[in-house]
């Protein structure tokens, strides 16, 4: 799956290196103001262990704060992109 060229039409991300810390997201960027993390995965089919209960807590925290944060499986990639987009729009002021 090449995400790459999508969403940086939407913001301004990069690639974590493969030697990062345990549990930060494969792929971090800003969309309008916003902190995005996504946690790239070649399948829903989840493999349990102490590394994704680690990504799960780091998605939890980034949430908790405000950010957006998800795992991406080719799956549910149009919908997260979409997610994305609605990012980018500007909100409507009260």
């Amino acid at each position: 799956m090449r995400i790459k060229p999508k969403i940086e039409k939407l913001g301004w991300f990069f690639k974590v290196q493969l030697v990062a810390r345990w549990g930060v997201p494969d792929v971090i960027g800003v969309i309008n103001g916003k902190f995005v993390a996504l946690e790239l995965k070649a399948s829903n089919k989840g493999h349990g262990g102490a590394g994704e209960k680690l990504q799960d807590h780091v998605i939890n925290k980034i949430k908790k704060h405000g950010g957006y944060a998800k795992k991406v499986y080719p799956e549910n990639w149009e919908e997260t992109y979409s997610e994305l987009q609605s990012l980018k729009r500007p909100q409507a002021s009260s």
